[in-house]
Order: structure tokens, then C-alpha cells, then sequence
């Protein structure tokens, strides 16, 4: 058990099989389907190298056994890693702008020095074949994260295993060491194929999925120690190294994305075994067929194999970013680059750290050596993504310019009536909920309405563009904001919903064809989805008309053929995402958006309370649209989100749509102001509504009223609305109120009006009776959207709130306190 192990430059050769590939899988996966399997060959390889560097150090003690392991893993694997991760976390700053293509690339790169950057890819919900891995330069360090998380159980699996073989004193041990990491071996095996059931991307990133894989090697290594392999001569050693890399290479062919670990990962594995049982167990001759794997460049190649890991995905990930990587060339620069960076970090920083003699004895100096240049390079490394915006060479650096926030807003304020005041806007959608943000804080910021932006993601309510019931979880989301519409929007309230309404023709990372998207949205197939949209779409509204609620659509936007930001810089104006011009023609937008503008008249049409809003015409002149404005300001970030100057750019518009829909502004359609809410029965005479916070007349309750509470509700504003439905025969209201007073406000003044009729002006004191008495009107009975609801408005001229009197800390502009009411 203590013999020693000499070095096999075969298993280099291995090492080189899989790092290239893994290199060739991303530089096209087309090429080699299954290369990313490459990192399991690394696995097996791991967990029994590390296992065969281990004897002869079975007389420590487990302390000193555990120091002098994490010292020379420290030495081995962290230096050139966090060189890799500061170096390319510099290159991410300087180059990269910030997107959702790029949103997880700071989360991932610093957990990556810690060995989490798995757990971060998990986390953020980042799938190692989705766009934004492609585009994370660090997204490649899972797997050391893996196995970094290995050697917190590995020393002492293995310590003991050696401890029960090479000590009289503790034989009895060795049935459960014996069987120990082959249970685990099993277990995680199981583990693999219920996390690829449940959570394929727990099952392709997490320890307990791939604790199999490292620990294969680690047992092909104790059967070899224990003499339990057979010996092998040299032509089936060769045949059992043939057989080993054929199974490697079906692997590297076949491999199946969405079965992965498991099955699929067995073949790798399976050949990756047969391959080091070939080349390094007890054989009577040399296997002839372990030369082409001893070949001077295949071992170096091994040899820096680690190295080229690290370098090689930043490399690429990079070049996608800037130049492309998708001609010859410039896949043929990546490799060179690739090397160029993996030799000087194998010769400069490797090897001098590996055997730096200072860091070796005592243990302790690599294990703190080790720490501190984590902690030092990290803190660097953060320091830099805090000042992303200042370090970026790029323009998208510019935020307030590029991209849709709710910035502060310091222009003086435009409102010049009390339209929006105590209203809300619910704007709901997907993410181009958000890419409105800096209009609708404008919006809030200049003329006081309340406004909640609700972005659904995939589940995009009133996209119009296809369904979105069947798609996972959005049914519950449906139900959980229509509730929550129903529970606080008023009457006179805006629903705004906010989508992409055509088909993109470009996503961050890739560019379709004008043509054939034009071709698919003028299909069947989108009619379909079209129709589909709408019937989902009609009972929400429907729904909203009930309850007198405004729904504003924007219609389509111009898309462009490519994403703006990344297509802006002199580093990146080239790279093929851009083609050869982002703009598009007016013509081919109008062409492109019919169907989905016919689909807008229609419920135009077919609804009371849809209001359509076109931001088109602010965003093309002269036929074209261009994602630039003609001062070469930005209009768009990507190919269809709207900048945040955009949103600067649309805002004196959309204010002017918004403003349009109540009667108190000129030339107003009036749309908000005319809704009535539906109910489905009138209130019954005699019936007493009330309005305490458990009361039955909430849901008559519209705009100016504050929360209520345990004996009613108090208005909070000098101007507030009731919704009444009643019998045909009613002729009195009788309301149920007392006045806010204070020793200088000795009355309130109550001018009421029904259906904009006026009902008579009435003075609440101290002493008067409590009861406001409207009558009922055939004239104003006649004005009502539904010829069961009355629509009463109350101004309170004398409205004022507590703390502007000086009795109170109360903010609030209080006028009447609302008891109940009485329909006769």
C-alpha cells in the first residue's frame, strides 16, 4: 500500500483528449456535439490522480494529513485560477456592457473564487446551454467548483480507507471503508437521475449529481492498491484502451443535453476507467496503442490542459462580445490565444507556485499563502464591478442615456389639473413593463399618480401575441394579479398592459431573417396564436369593464434587426450579431404589425374601457426606424426595449394619451372619466351599507377615499366618488357622514352631484344632523353607462388635512367621514 506510484504521461495524454474537447465543443457545438463530456473524462481523472498521490503518507496524522493535502490542492489549483478570474473579471469591465445577457456574469465570477460559482449558477438560474452561459466568461469554473466541493469530503474518505488497509489495529474498519465511497458512489448515481427528472440543471451542476463520477476514479485507484484488477498483457491492455476512448469518443458524439449526468454521462466514464485501468494497471508489456497518447505535444498539451480550461472560455466568451467568434479566423485567433495565455500561466504561475519549497513545509504557509491572495484578488475583483460604469470603455456606460430606470426627476413639475391625482396606473407584462420604467416615473413624478409596475416574465398578461395559460405557473399568476386588480383598482383606474406585441427579429445574442419572420407572423400558425391571445385576453378585460377600470394597450413597437448596445462601441460595431445595419423601414413594420393592430381594433371595438396608445410615430422619421434619433441619442437598448432616453423621447406622449382619458383636461376624450363600474345586483331599499373595513359597501368605494377603518372611512381628498346601483323606482340617497372639524374649520361644505347633475350643496357642522339627502333625479338616472348605477360625486372645498392645522400628525386632506348609506 505504501509503494510508489510513478508519473504516466499517458494519463496527459487523456487530459489532452478532454480538454480539447471541450475547446472544440465551444468553439461550434455542431462539431462535436458531446465535447462538453470532456469535463467528466476530467473527473475520473481528478478523483484518481489525487487518489495515487496520496500513498506514502498514510503515517501522518489525520491533521497533518488534511494540512499537507489542502496545502499542495491550494498550490495546484489557486493561483492560476484567480490570475484567470481578476484578468478576466478586468476584460468584463472594460468591455462587456451590462444586460440580461449579462446580468449573472459578476454573481458567477465572484462566487468562483471561493470554488460557489456552481451554486451560483443555480442560484441565478443560469442553464449551461442557454444564451446567458454562453456569454459568461466564468461560467465554465462549475466544475471546479465541484471539485473543490469534492475535497471537502475526499481526505477524509480516503485517509481512513488507508488507515483501515495499513494499520493491524483497525482491520475492523475496512468492510465500512471498504464500502463506504462506493455507497456514496451509488447514492449520487441516484441522485443524478431524480435531479434530472425534477432539476436537470441541480443534476448537470451539483456535487451530489457528480460525486459518482470523481469517486469512480478514486475506486479504480483501491482496486489497483488492493491487487484486485487482473493483470492485463499488452494487446488486451491495447483492445481495453481502444475499447476505453471508443466509449469516449460515442460520449463526445452522442451525448444527450437533456439527459445529462445521467444516462449519459456512464459513457465517458465508463471509457474514461477502461482507459487508465489500460494505461496504468499491471500489465506484462507495454499496450502498444498507450503511444499515441505519449506523444511529446499530446502530453504537453495535458500537461497545460488545466490552463487551456481556464483561458479557453474567457477567451471566447470575449471575442463574442467583441469581434465575433464565428468566422475561420477568428476561431483560429481564439485558439492561438488560448494557448498563448495557457503556456505563460503554466510556466509562470503553476509551476514556480507548485514548487515553491517556501510554501510547501510547513503546510501552513500554502494554506494562509493561499487565503490571503483569494481574499486580496477577490477584493480586487469586486472593486472592479463597483466601478463598472466608470472602468467601461463602452458608451452603454452612459446608464441615464441607455437604459430605463426610474431616475429622479428634476424638471419642474407639468401637471396643471388634478387629473391623475388619487389615481392609479397598474402597468403589467413582461419585460417590457420595465423598459417603461423611466416614462411611467415621469409620469408619477409629474402629475401624482400612483403607479405599480408588475413585470410577469414568460407569463406576459396581455401580450395579445400568443397564449400564455398552458405555459407553466401562469394560470396562478393570472389569478394572483386579477385578484389582486379586483382588491385595489378603483373605477377610473388604468391598467396598462405593456409587451413586445410583434416577433423580435433579433434577440441579444442572435439575428433571424426580416423575411422569414416577416413570412411566420403572416402565418397560420400566428393567426392561431393571435385568436388564441384574444379569447384568453377578453374576460380579463371584461372583467376590468365591470369594474370600471381603464386598459391601455400599447400597440407595436418598431423592432430593429439587431441589439443596439452591443452594436454601438468601436470594439463591437463589427461583430456579426450586428449585420450590416440595425435600422428598419417604416414600410416593413406596418407590414409586419397589421396582424396584431387588426387584433387591437377588434377589442377596440368590442370593449367600453380600451384605450390603444401608438408609439410608433415618435420613433421613426422619414420612413425609417432607427434605433438612433437623428442627434445620434439612443432611442432603443436592444433590438426592441426602449432606452431610457427613449422613454424621454415618448413621454410628452404618453402623458398626453394618459391625460386624454379624463373629462378635466381639454380636448379630452374623457374615457376614465365615463366608466362605471358594473354590479350584479342594485342595493335593495331599506338595505344599510356600510363602510367600516368589514363592511358591505367597499366595493362602491371609487377614487378620493383613504383606507377604512373600524367605524367607516375618511375621505382624503377634496374630492371623492361613490358607484350606487339601484332599482328603477329609487328616488333618495340617504348618506350617512360627519365632518372633519377643528376649532378653525367649524364646517364642511358639501357640493354633491349625480351622473354630473347637480344634487345640492349641503354644510356638516357639529351640530347638524348627520344625514345628506340626494334625491334621485330621471334626468340624472338616464346619463349612466348602466341604467342601474348612479355615479355620486362629493367635493370638499374645505377639505384639510390634521398636520396643516396643527392638531395632528395626520397628513391626510380629510373632508367627511362616511358611516353608510341608505337606498329608498
Amino acid at each position: 500500500m505504501n509503494k510508489h506510484y510513478p508519473y504516466v504521461p499517458a494519463i496527459d495524454g487523456l487530459r489532452a483528449i478532454a480538454v480539447l474537447a471541450v475547446m472544440l465543443y465551444h468553439l461550434d457545438a455542431s462539431w462535436l456535439p458531446g465535447g462538453f463530456a470532456g469535463v467528466d473524462v476530467f473527473f475520473v481523472i481528478s478523483g484518481y490522480v489525487v487518489s495515487r498521490s496520496l500513498v506514502g503518507r498514510t503515517g501522518e496524522s489525520f491533521g497533518q494529513f488534511l494540512a499537507g493535502f489542502y496545502s499542495r490542492r491550494i498550490r495546484r489549483i489557486i493561483p492560476a485560477l484567480i490570475v484567470c478570474l481578476l484578468a478576466t473579471s478586468l476584460f468584463t469591465v472594460l468591455f462587456i456592457p451590462e444586460s440580461w445577457l449579462s446580468s449573472t456574469i459578476r454573481q458567477v465570477g465572484l462566487y468562483a473564487f471561493f470554488g460557489l460559482s456552481n451554486i451560483a449558477l443555480v442560484w441565478y438560474q443560469d442553464d449551461y446551454f442557454s444564451p446567458r452561459a454562453e456569454f459568461n466568461p466564468f461560467v465554465h469554473t462549475w466544475s471546479l467548483g465541484v471539485e473543490e466541493q469534492f475535497y471537502f469530503i475526499f481526505p477524509a474518505l480516503i485517509y481512513f480507507w488507508f488507515l483501515a488497509h495499513n494499520h493491524p489495529q483497525a482491520r475492523k474498519l475496512r468492510v465500512l471503508v471498504n464500502w463506504l465511497i462506493p455507497a456514496l458512489a451509488i447514492a449520487s448515481l441516484y441522485t443524478a437521475y431524480q435531479m434530472g427528472q425534477s432539476r436537470p440543471d441541480w443534476a448537470y451542476y451539483m456535487l451530489p449529481a457528480r460525486f459518482w463520477e470523481l469517486a469512480a476514479g478514486v475506486m479504480l485507484f483501491q482496486l489497483q492498491a488492493k491487487g484486485r484488477l487482473p493483470r492485463l498483457s499488452g494487446n488486451c491492455a491495447s483492445i481495453c484502451l481502444g475499447v476505453g476512448l471508443l466509449t469516449i469518443l460515442a460520449g463526445y458524439l452522442w451525448a444527450n443535453v437533456d439527459a445529462f449526468p445521467y444516462p449519459w454521462a456512464l459513457l465517458p466514464v465508463i471509457g474514461t476507467l477502461l482507459s487508465l485501468g489500460a494505461i496504468t494497471g499491471q500489465t506484462t508489456s507495454k499496450a502498444s496503442l498507450a503511444l499515441m497518447l505519449t506523444h511529446p505535444a499530446t502530453v504537453y498539451c495535458g500537461k497545460i490542459s488545466y490552463s487551456l480550461y481556464l483561458w479557453h472560455w474567457p477567451v471566447y466568451t470575449l471575442m463574442r462580445w467583441t469581434t465575433g467568434l464565428e468566422t475561420p479566423f477568428q476561431m483560429a485567433t481564439a485558439v492561438a490565444l488560448t494557448f498563448l495565455l495557457a503556456g505563460c500561466s503554466f510556466h509562470f504561475i503553476e509551476t514556480p507556485v507548485r514548487r515553491a519549497r517556501i510554501l510547501a513545509k510547513p503546510p501552513y504557509r500554502g494554506l494562509l499563502a493561499g487565503g490571503l491572495a483569494i481574499a486580496l484578488l477577490w477584493a480586487g475583483a469586486w472593486q472592479l464591478f463597483e466601478h463598472r460604469n466608470d472602468l467601461s470603455l463602452s458608451v452603454t456606460a452612459d446608464t441615464r442615456m441607455w437604459r430605463a430606470h426610474e431616475y429622479p426627476d428634476h424638471a419642474p413639475k407639468t401637471a396643471n389639473s388634478d387629473a391623475l391625482q388619487g389615481r392609479k396606473m397598474f402597468v403589467i407584462g413582461n419585460s417590457h413593463t420595465g423598459a417603461y420604467s423611466t416614462m411611467v416615473s415621469l409620469l408619477r413624478q409629474r402629475q401624482g399618480i400612483e403607479a405599480h409596475l408588475i413585470q410577469t416574465g414568460h407569463c406576459a398578461i396581455g401580450n395579445l401575441l400568443y397564449p400564455i395559460q398552458e405555459l407553466e405557473g401562469c394560470q396562478a399568476i393570472i389569478d394572483y394579479y386579477l385578484d389582486l386588480l379586483t382588491e385595489r383598482a378603483n373605477p377610473g383606474d388604468i391598467v396598462f398592459f405593456a409587451s413586445l406585441r410583434t416577433h423580435r427579429l433579433a434577440d441579444q445574442w442572435v439575428r433571424s431573417s426580416p423575411k422569414e419572420v416577416l413570412a411566420y407572423s403572416q402565418s397560420e400558425k400566428a393567426a392561431h396564436d393571435l385568436q388564441a391571445a384574444y379569447a384568453e385576453i377578453a374576460p380579463i378585460i371584461k372583467a376590468l369593464e365591470r369594474q370600471g377600470v381603464v386598459v391601455l394597450f400599447d400597440a407595436p413597437k418598431p423592432v430593429l434587426q439587431g441589439p443596439a448596445y452591443r452594436c454601438s462601441d468601436w470594439f463591437n460595431a463589427n461583430n456579426p450579431v450586428c449585420g450590416d445595419q440595425l435600422a428598419v423601414s417604416e414600410a416593413f413594420i406596418g407590414d409586419l404589425r397589421q396582424p396584431m393592430m387588426e387584433s387591437l381594433a377588434r377589442i377596440n371595438a368590442n370593449f367600453s374601457n380600451v384605450q390603444v396608445w401608438d408609439p410608433l410615430p415618435y420613433l421613426c422619421s422619414h420612413g425609417e426606424c432607427s434605433p438612433f434619433d437623428s442627434n445620434g441619442l439612443p432611442l432603443y437598448f436592444d433590438g426592441d426595449h426602449i432606452s431610457g432616453h427613449g422613454n424621454r423621447v415618448l413621454y410628452p406622449h404618453f402623458e398626453e394619451a394618459v391625460l386624454s382619458l379624463y373629462n378635466n383636461c381639454e380636448n379630452c376624450s374623457g374615457l376614465a372619466a365615463n366608466i362605471t363600474p358594473l354590479f350584479p345586483e342594485p342595493i335593495r331599499p331599506g338595505e344599510r351599507i356600510t363602510f367600516n373595513k368589514n363592511g358591505n359597501g367597499l366595493q362602491y368605494m371609487g377614487p378620493g377615499w383613504s383606507l377604512p377603518e373600524d367605524w367607516g372611512v375618511w375621505s382624503e381628498s377634496d374630492r371623492v366618488v361613490l358607484y350606487i346601483p339601484v332599482y328603477g323606482n329609487a328616488s333618495t340617497i340617504r348618506i350617512e357622514a360627519r365632518p372633519f372639524l377643528a376649532s378653525t374649520l367649524t364646517g364642511q361644505r358639501v357640493q354633491a352631484s349625480v351622473n354630473g347633475k347637480d344634487a345640492g350643496t349641503f354644510l356638516l357642522t357639529a351640530d347638524s344632523t348627520p344625514y345628506l339627502a340626494l334625491d334621485i333625479s330621471e334626468t340624472n338616472r338616464s346619463k349612466t353607462n348602466h341604467t342601474s348605477t348612479l355615479k355620486l360625486e362629493l367635493q370638499l372645498p374645505d377639505a384639510a388635512s390634521p398636520t396643516d392645522l396643527g392638531v395632528g400628525a395626520d397628513p391626510r386632506k380629510l373632508g367627511i367621514g362616511l358611516n353608510g348609506l341608505l337606498v329608498e
